[in-house]
This record gives structure tokens, sequence and C-alpha cells, in this order.
């Protein structure tokens, strides 16, 4: 007897409703499963999952189920159901399924993949599929266009510092507004330099700027006059301003000036570990020095502060067994570490000082996405406006209870890590990597030749 897989998967309330729930799909499959005298080996259900990707819980299950042999046959209800892209859908049967000699069956189609009618059928319906995606991002965009032209933000995840996203509009956040209209006013009238201002503003508000780049990004971003860019197009919106458009044209113009152009922060310092190293065997701190021929740097090395009998305030033990090392060794072992780590279980374990049921990220992730669709579903005229304020409510409310779980201190540090996840290491300046090791590393503690990286907790 064949054993099946039944898979379910339902994205939406409205296709529910369209006769798609995880019931209706369930007792189909299992009916014709009874009918072809197949054994349900397991259902796999992706609930509130998109189509448009492969990265499902269940999906991925059953995956693993079939490299492992345990499915002889897949059963969907639709096609749809099984991936709404063509490309994965034709990875998953042809790289999956039939490479593992499983079978696959559609039911509103009529068709399996054990004729060659059946395996060309599924080619031009992977198309119509593709086809309907493509037609739901067009509706999707043209709400969004709609709601620029009507001066409310397009909504989404990057809401700008300086503002909350509450009830489809913008809001002014006073806990943020103050760090965008310093940067203005300190650029435009101070005349202090995007760096400068990055460096006083990461003191002052601390490190929700991770990047000097974030300067230049809000002064360069009109949506602080109350306009609204998309698509290439800028209309009027209906948020409060937080600065004049007299100092944003002012900004714009020295921006533009040859003699003001932003470019890489300089820094005094010529060490790219100074102040964070420090000796393993007696704890003094660790600086750079050159070795000189003919009056000339040949090059640069690291070396313990005991043994500097100049700086006798820095000595800990005079018999210091550290030897000297040359700094490229030792800053691209830092380097190597730092590419190594694995930002996301990092970032989980900062997320709560105390052990929680569920990962807070993730159920915050899982919010976010549930307001978007909810937006789309209110764009498209699928519920009503009572509705929509009502599960919007809900949903911010639920965002709150899960935001106040992470120490502010670790939502700081959430961000930088988030923010240097992808940082480019290899192509980067000297000062650009002295600002992510600034954010991200605490001590460098060095043996000879172990080097041990200790980040901020």
């Amino acid at each position: 007897m064949k054993k099946a897989g039944l898979y379910i998967r339902v994205s939406t309330p409205h296709q529910e409703k369209e006769g798609y729930s995880i019931e209706a799909q369930k007792e189909k499959l299992a009916a014709y499963a009874t009918a072809k005298d197949y054994e349900v080996y397991k259902t796999y259900i992706d609930g509130g999952f998109s189509g448009a990707k492969v990265d499902r819980p269940a999906l991925k299950e059953m995956i693993e189920d079939i490299e492992d042999e345990r499915l002889d046959v897949v059963i969907v209800y639709k096609l749809d159901r099984l991936s709404r892209s063509q490309k994965n859908t034709m990875y998953l049967i042809e790289d999956v399924f039939l490479k593992n000699n499983v079978d696959f069956i559609s039911l509103q189609e009529s068709f399996d993949t054990t004729t060659s009618f059946g395996r060309a059928m599924i080619g031009i319906l992977a198309v119509f599929a593709q086809l309907e995606r493509d037609n739901i991002k067009e509706r999707t965009m043209l709400g969004r266009v709609e709601r620029a032209k009507k001066g409310l933000y397009r909504g989404g995840n990057n809401t700008p510092v300086g503002y909350v996203y509450n009830n489809g509009e913008l809001v002014r956040d006073e806990n943020t507004a103050e760090i965008i209209e310093t940067i203005f006013n300190d650029y435009v009238y101070s005349r202090k330099s995007m760096y400068e201002i990055f460096k006083d503003c990461h003191t002052r508000f601390g490190q929700i700027l991770y990047n000097p780049n974030f300067v230049k990004r809000v002064l360069t971003n009109d949506v602080y006059i109350g306009k609204n860019t998309f698509a290439g197009i800028t209309y009027e919106g209906k948020h409060e301003p937080l600065v004049s458009e007299d100092t944003f044209q002012a900004a714009q113009e020295r921006i533009s000036n040859q003699d003001d152009r932003y470019s890489s922060p300089k820094t005094n310092r010529s060490a790219l570990l100074a102040r964070k190293l420090y000796c393993g065997y007696c704890g003094a701190s660790i600086v750079k020095l050159n070795h000189y021929k003919n009056n000339k740097a040949v090059y640069a090395y690291y070396t313990c502060n005991s043994h500097r009998k100049s700086r006798p305030s820095g000595i800990k033990d005079p018999n210091c067994p550290q030897k000297n090392r040359r700094t490229e060794y030792i800053d691209e072992a830092v380097i190597k570490e730092l590419k190594n780590i694995d930002f996301d279980k990092t970032i989980k374990k900062l997320q709560s000082t105390k052990p929680v049921s569920l990962d807070t990220h993730k159920q915050l992730r899982q919010l976010e996405k549930q307001q978007s669709k909810l937006i789309d579903l209110y764009q498209f005229d699928m519920i009503e406006i009572e509705e929509y304020n009502k599960r919007l409510k809900s949903i911010n409310k639920q965002k709150e209870k899960l935001a106040a779980k992470i120490p502010k201190k670790n939502r700081a540090l959430i961000k930088v890590l988030e923010s240097l996840k992808n940082f480019d290491w290899d192509n980067s300046s000297f000062e650009e990597k002295c600002l992510a090791i600034d954010s991200l590393v605490k001590r460098v503690i060095c043996k000879d030749e172990d080097v041990e990286v200790i980040l901020y907790d």
C-alpha cells in the first residue's frame, strides 16, 4: 500500500471563504486517498503562509520525509496550494518529488505525474499560477499608489525614525522626533559634518543610530517635511512635518555643495582594535607600535603594555610572556571571528532576559506580516473599516506587549546586530570597520596565537 502525504495550505481568511479552509481541504484529500487505497502517512498543514516561497515549516517537514523515503505520493487539493511560483512548483515536482520517486497528484486539475500528459500539464498550470500572483502584486501596487495619492504612508515594516505607524497613518513619535530635529539643526545651523553629527547623536541617543549613513538618509528624506514619495513620485502627505521646508532645502543645498561632499568618516586612531585588546597572561592592555628601519615604519605590531618600560603605569607583570604579534594577524583573526558570528542566535539570546513560551522576536515578525496582510485586505475592500480597526488595534496591542518584554538596552543592541548582518568586511573602509567593531566588540583577549572576541551582552 502506497504511503501518501496530504499537503494543505491557507494564507488568508478570504481563501477560507472560497472553500480553501484547512478542514475542507483535509476532508477532500482524505476521501481521495481512501478511494485510491492509499495509507495516509501524515497531513502537512501550513496555515497563514504565502505560496510565493518554499520557506514553510510543514513543507520543509514533508520534504525531509520524502528524502527519508517515507512517502510514495503527495496529494494537494489544487496546484497553487503547493506553490504560486512557477519556478518553485517545477523545483518541488522535478527536483524533490520525481527525483525521490514520489508521485504528485492535484485533485482540482485531475492529473498526476505518473503520466507524461500530467507532467506537461503541470508546466502549463504553473504558468497560470504565476500569472495570478503577478496580478495580485499589480493590484497591491495600485492600492499602495492610491494610499500615497491620498497622503497616506505606504505602510510596511520600514517606518521612518521620528514617527510611529498607527491606524494606517504616520504619527509623531515623541521619543525619537528629537533625533531628527537635532540632525537637521546641527547640519544646517551649527554647520557640523555628517560624521560629527553621527558621533554626537550616537553618544546622546544611543545605538539607535547604528550607521554613519543614517544621517545622510535622514537629511535627504522628504518624509520629514510632510511628503510621501512612492515609486519615484512625490505626493503631499497627511502626516505632521518634523522640520520646515526652508531647513530641508538648506540641507539639500549644503549636501550638493562640492566642498561638503559626504565621504567616509575620518578617525584619529591608527589601530583597528584600539582600546579593545587585552593580554591573556597579565591582563594589561595591548597597544599598536611601529617597527622602524632607516627612520621609516616597516611594519606595525601589537605589544603588551607590560613590556613598555616607558609606560610604568600600564605594567601588570614585568615578566609577562606575551609575544609581540603583527597587527594584520590579530586584526584578521578578529574579523574572521566576527564574520562567523551567528547573528540570529545572538539576537535571539538578547530578545528576553526571562524565558518565554515562544520566541518573542518570531511573534513580532508574525504580527508585522498579519498587519501587512490586513492592510491589503482593506485596500481590496475585503473587510469593513470597523473590522479593520478592530483587528489593527488588537495587533498593535499584542506588539506592545511583546516589545515590552525586550529590555531597551537589548533593543538597541539588536538593531545594531541586525544592521551588521550583511556588513562587507572585505570592501569596507578602515573607518567603517572601526565603527562596526566599536558597536559589536566589548574586548579582545590575546594569548600568543589564541584570540578570544567578547561581544557586548
